[in-house]
């Protein structure tokens, strides 16, 4: 699920705002002249971030403000981050189960990577949703 387009907002002044922001995830930009940020984080890894806005009037004030964003997967069962269950969602798994990669989608938190958790992810596959039955 996505949260973007988000708007940051700013009052006071009396001149045409100029947006900017420094330590945006991948993936997203703000619209200089709207505030507003767009796009698909490439990570989940929330970052936090500064918007800066500067108004145009005969003060050309300009404030800063720090933001931390929390980007989430859109569902705990796509291991693979790519916006859908697929194949690979599954494959991974597996692969994680043989030991093959790192155990790191441990969905039922059993602490292990294995039968269950490739069921849990196959019912998500299915459409059954992602959690432990």
């Amino acid at each position: 699920m996505s949260y973007f387009p988000a708007a940051i907002t700013a009052t006071g002044g009396t001149g045409v705002y100029t947006w900017s922001a420094k330590g945006l995830p991948n993936g997203l930009s703000i619209g200089s002249g709207s505030g507003v940020i767009t796009g698909t984080p490439a990570t989940t890894a929330g970052s936090p971030f500064t918007v800066a806005v500067t108004v145009g009037d005969t003060d050309s004030a300009s404030a800063h403000r720090s933001f931390t964003l929390a980007v989430l997967p859109s569902s705990p069962c796509d291991v693979k981050q790519n916006g859908s269950l697929t194949v690979a969602d599954v494959q991974l798994i597996v692969n994680q189960a043989l030991g093959t990669s790192p155990a790191v989608n441990d969905l039922n938190g059993d602490g292990a990577v294995d039968v269950a958790d490739l069921q849990i992810e196959i019912n998500a596959a299915l459409g059954g949703g992602c959690s432990a039955q």
